[in-house]
């Protein structure tokens, strides 16, 4: 599980480790008390893991004008949200085929 350190906490840390899950959320340094270079070094390849993922919803936001739903209703949205990610591939492929 990815996320921002707005997320880090230690109670979200035992709960991804209760579940089997991995922790990929970032570390957090505090008032007087730095990051080590390990946890600099952590953050960096989370982060470029994020930044692909992040990258996509931006695009889905500015291009297909997804910062908000046009319906009401999950079914509706997810069947927004599905076409938005077709055209997205699309594209994507369109892009990288030539």
């Amino acid at each position: 599980v990815y996320a921002d350190k707005g997320y880090t906490s230690k109670a979200n840390s035992e709960y991804l480790h209760l579940q089997n899950l991995k922790d990929g959320i970032l570390d957090k340094a505090q008032r007087n008390k730095p990051l080590t270079p390990r946890q600099r070094k952590r953050n960096r390849l989370i982060s470029a893991i994020r930044g692909t993922v992040e990258r996509t919803f931006g695009t889905l936001k500015q291009r297909y004008a997804m910062s908000r739903a046009s319906y009401i209703g999950i079914a509706k949205v997810e069947l927004e949200f599905l076409i938005c990610a077709i055209a997205f591939n699309l594209r994507k492929a369109v892009f990288l085929s030539s």
